[in-house]
């Protein structure tokens, strides 16, 4: 699929991942040709062999303004968006990526293909074997895991003031009033990303339960100075409820209409 770019979605904070992720991303994508912008806050980056922008947004106050910005800076009508500690663990399927982006250009109603198993996603599609077309009111629908997006939808669903969070829980919301249909893997099939979904990091700290897995795994270096360090991402407390002011209810006012 030649329409579309690779977003990796970063911060300056996590720039430890970036050699990792895209020393990982040429050795299991095999004939990798796309396109790669990464989207950070003020840090500039390169790797050999990747043909990779940096596009900075220091201004930017929040995850999801950065997020816009960087969208507004991409000319292709579709987008596979990762997060910085996706590392691809083994050989992508390219097959099986190849067929969904045909499906959704042939289907232009289509707004989003998961490659993640989502709980809610249970009854397979016809139309698309191996992935459910989510109902209006599934649980986060709308999620930062690896996806195929179209550009214009992912744009729709953004608001600039929320974090990554807010973005799943309230483009959830606010995706139930849009045409665009949301497909998910169901479970058990075939992932064409084998990563495992966003545990190397949890809430700013190297979780090195995922990451030494990883390392023995995939035979690599990771650098883990940067943050501060778990062994497992359950032994952090829960984080503590925003205080119900003002201020919230009219961020939440902004995140529902």
């Amino acid at each position: 699929m030649k329409n579309v770019t690779f977003l990796v979605n970063s911060c300056d904070k996590y720039s430890d991942t970036w050699t990792p992720f895209f020393t990982l991303l040429e050795k299991n994508w095999q004939g990798f040709d796309l396109p790669v912008v990464l989207n950070t806050e003020t840090k500039d980056y390169s790797f050999e062999g990747i043909n990779l922008t940096v596009c900075n947004f220091p201004s930017a106050k929040t995850w999801s303004e950065r997020f816009l910005n960087v969208l507004d800076k991409i000319s292709t009508d579709y987008v596979l968006v990762f997060l910085e500690d996706f590392f691809i663990e083994d050989i992508v399927n390219i097959q099986e990526f190849n067929r969904c982006s045909e499906y959704m250009l042939q289907h232009p109603e289509v707004g989003c293909i998961s490659f993640k198993n989502t709980p809610e996603g249970l009854i397979e599609s016809e139309q698309l074997s191996g992935y459910s077309k989510l109902e209006s009111n599934a649980t986060y629908r709308i999620n930062c895991q690896a996806g195929l997006w179209k550009t214009s939808f992912l744009k729709k669903v953004l608001r600039k003031h929320e974090n990554a969070w807010e973005f799943e829980r309230w483009g959830s919301f606010r995706s139930r009033f849009l045409k665009e249909e949301i497909y998910s893997a169901v479970k058990d099939h075939e992932m064409v990303f084998d990563y495992d979904w966003g545990k190397p990091i949890y809430r700013s700290h190297w979780n090195l339960e995922s990451v030494n897995r990883i390392q023995r795994k995939c035979n690599i270096e990771i650098c883990t100075d940067s943050l501060p360090q778990i062994d497992n991402m359950k032994l952090l407390p829960p984080q503590p409820k925003p205080s119900r002011n003002i201020t919230f209810f009219m961020h939440r006012i902004r995140s529902i209409i």
